[in-house]
């Protein structure tokens, strides 16, 4: 080291109860609660109440899985999420684009079949199927998919 450099070297080692961060008093400072960054974000009085689950005769789930894309059938779906008869077991936090479609089957042979695609999280994996939570982009893709499940005839699930 240099004349010069002598207080150089204490300042770049910072210990832990002098980093700001480590002390908690950071640019993301606050309580660390269980809801995380999200829950203090959006605070208590946003938490998502529960959505009324459909079954929909017909209603089937296709995704990639490295082989050619075949119906999974939906047991139960909601405008949060959906649970799919799926034997595959996937990791929760996978990222999946679901199209889903009624089988020509189940309506009229004249009109087209309805489908939706969208991003889907595995929530968790079961040995019935997965469930999964869909990542809608924005309120307008939301609403879209409202007017989706409402033009499918579905009967709600008692809870």
């Amino acid at each position: 080291m240099g004349p010069g450099d002598q207080g150089k070297s204490s300042e770049l080692r910072r210990g832990k109860d002098q980093d700001p961060a480590a002390r908690g008093q950071g640019r993301w400072s606050g309580p660390r609660d269980a809801d995380g960054f999200w829950g203090r974000f959006f605070g208590a009085k946003h938490k998502l109440a529960p959505s009324p689950r459909f079954r929909v005769p017909g209603l089937a789930a296709y995704y990639w899985d490295g082989s050619a894309p075949r119906p999974h059938l939906v047991v139960n779906i909601s405008e949060t999420g959906a649970f799919l008869a799926s034997p595959a077991s996937w990791s929760s936090g996978t990222v999946l684009e679901l199209t889903l479609q009624t089988n020509s089957e189940s309506g009229s042979a004249s009109a087209p079949p309805l489908a939706w695609i969208t991003a889907a999280q595995i929530v968790r994996s079961t040995p019935e199927g997965c469930a999964v939570r869909f990542l809608h982009q924005d309120r307008e893709r939301l609403q879209r998919f409202r007017e989706f499940l409402k033009s499918l005839s579905g009967k709600e699930l008692q809870r």
